[in-house]
């Protein structure tokens, strides 16, 4: 037996060292694919949800003053300020919900998208989107100063909810 052993390590030896050089070939692949994988996995990150695109809009001051320059809008020219502030206010909130990523054609298939429970004020800003569609399809449709600013005051509660106003 111990002749046959002796006879084989040569062999056993060559045999050992080609392993030992194939495994250290496999580690290094598995390491270059896995760097170059990395390159590739931006494809899979998974969706931002209605609430992270909330937070990046309510993060964006360039809102705030868009809302200041409509309530400024408001006392420039009555009456016809209170139509185009209740009209910019819509088209606002409706650009605002297109950037949170809320899916449809016109603003009401929007706002039907959005949930009572989590926006105590969506019936009234229904109200007021319809005060705005009769200012904007209805000629002769006017508006009293008393109703805008209560448009206004649903179009703020509502960019308030959504933390966009301070």
């Amino acid at each position: 037996m111990q002749v046959f052993i002796s006879q084989l390590h040569p062999v056993y030896s060559f045999l050992r060292t080609a392993f030992t050089a194939l495994d250290a070939l496999l580690i290094v692949g598995i390491v270059y694919f896995f760097y170059r994988a990395i390159a590739i996995r931006p494809h899979f990150r998974r969706k931002q949800s209605h609430y992270e695109r909330r937070l990046a809009v309510a993060k964006d001051p360039a809102l705030q003053e868009q809302w200041n320059g409509i309530v400024k809008k408001f006392d420039a020219n009555p009456p016809q300020s209170y139509t185009m502030a209740i009209i910019e206010a819509d088209t606002l909130v409706d650009n605002i919900l297109k950037r949170i990523g809320i899916s449809g054609e016109t603003m009401a298939d929007r706002l039907n998208q959005l949930d009572p429970d989590e926006f105590s004020i969506l019936g009234r800003l229904w109200r007021v989107h319809r005060v705005r569609n009769a200012l904007v399809h209805s000629p002769g449709f006017v508006v009293s100063k008393r109703d805008a600013e209560e448009a206004l005051k649903i179009y703020e509660s509502f960019l308030r909810e959504l933390e966009v106003l301070g």
